[in-house]
């Protein structure tokens, strides 16, 4: 991460605890939103390589009932936790890495992407709905851990977590933090 990023995101997490007292920013964090910001940077940060980094929706775009949890970001890896009122908290785990192994995955197709190859594999069936969708794409790969009962609706909220969630281009994000914010997002 470039040092002028991290003392940024530093900061604001320091001002967020003093002023809400300590563990502010584990608490109440802001999504990843599909936008150029701070938070978006941090989980691209997270695997430099990847071409795309997964991002939660504008909120009036979101699905009914669905909320954004909490964000966790190491080296190599970013996560993120998606809330249903009906699938309870952490429904949805999504996760960044430089990849994956798709093994036992059916390959499906992807909306208007020739440059990501999506992989889902389902688990469970009788009980509960349970399983992993993978998006593959250059240098990295995003994957949405599901588990849901069934007779919640499982189908509809299959459909919902889905977009819930985008792919934002890493390049257009490198641009945009360079014009918006003038900082710099590693290659």
């Amino acid at each position: 991460m470039t040092r002028n990023l991290h003392k940024i995101l530093v900061a604001g997490c320091a001002t967020a605890a003093l002023m809400a007292g300590l563990g502010a920013c584990a608490r109440s964090q802001p999504p990843p939103e599909c936008e150029a910001g701070r938070r978006l940077a941090l989980v691209a940060q997270a695997v430099p390589s990847a071409t795309f980094v997964p991002c939660v929706v504008d909120e009036d775009e979101r699905p009914a009932g669905w909320s954004f949890g909490t964000l966790d970001v190491e080296n190599d890896v970013a996560r993120f936790w998606l809330n249903s009122d009906r699938a309870g908290l952490r429904a949805v785990k999504v996760e960044l890495t430089e990849s994956c192994d798709v093994k036992g995955a059916t390959r499906s197709s992807t909306e208007d992407r020739d440059d990501v190859e999506r992989h889902v594999r389902v688990s469970t069936v009788s009980v509960r709905l349970e399983g992993t969708i993978y998006d593959v794409f250059d240098g990295g790969c995003v994957s949405y851990g599901f588990d849901f009962e069934r007779d919640q609706g499982e189908n509809e909220l299959f459909q919902d977590f889905q977009t819930m969630t985008s792919l934002f281009p890493r390049a257009e994000l490198r641009g945009d933090l360079g014009a918006d914010l003038g900082l710099e997002l590693d290659p």
